[in-house]
């Protein structure tokens, strides 16, 4: 299914927010463990693929995904239309993260994203968002 990685696990009583990372490039998934670090309340889970990322979501109830574009099982569409379509997860806020030119983003938003980053994209911005998901979830 490939590979799937989990960092700040606690075994608390106060549910943490949690972050889903479905990335392949190991270089991504490092800049955004880093940057986690700025937000240590936040649970980091990440998948490599899209269908481990697919069983994630379902079994772990994140309340952030970040969906790329290009995985090797599939596309953010495909990941993102999953994800929409099962009771389980189709409330879920997800962000597609796409290397591609500006423009493409209409489609997804209509498919249900709640947003669209085009690569590289700004990392305070990303810290912005990781905390209003934080607010909506408490």
């Amino acid at each position: 299914m490939g590979e799937v990685t989990t960092s700040g696990l606690d075994g608390g009583a106060h549910p943490r927010p949690t972050l889903l990372y479905v990335e392949d490039h190991p270089a991504s998934v490092s800049v955004m463990r880093s940057l986690l670090e700025l937000r240590p309340q936040w649970r980091f889970l990440t998948a490599a693929r899209l269908d481990a990322g697919l069983v994630l979501a379902r079994t772990e109830h994140p309340d952030l995904v970040l969906l790329d574009m290009r995985l090797p099982d599939g596309t953010g569409s495909d990941g993102l239309a999953a994800l929409r379509s099962d009771p389980a997860t189709s409330g879920i806020p997800v962000v597609i993260l796409t290397a591609g030119p500006p423009g493409g983003e209409r489609p997804l938003l209509e498919a249900g994203a709640e947003q669209v980053w085009i690569k590289p994209h700004d990392l305070s911005l990303t810290l912005d968002f990781l905390d209003e998901i934080a607010a909506r979830s408490a």
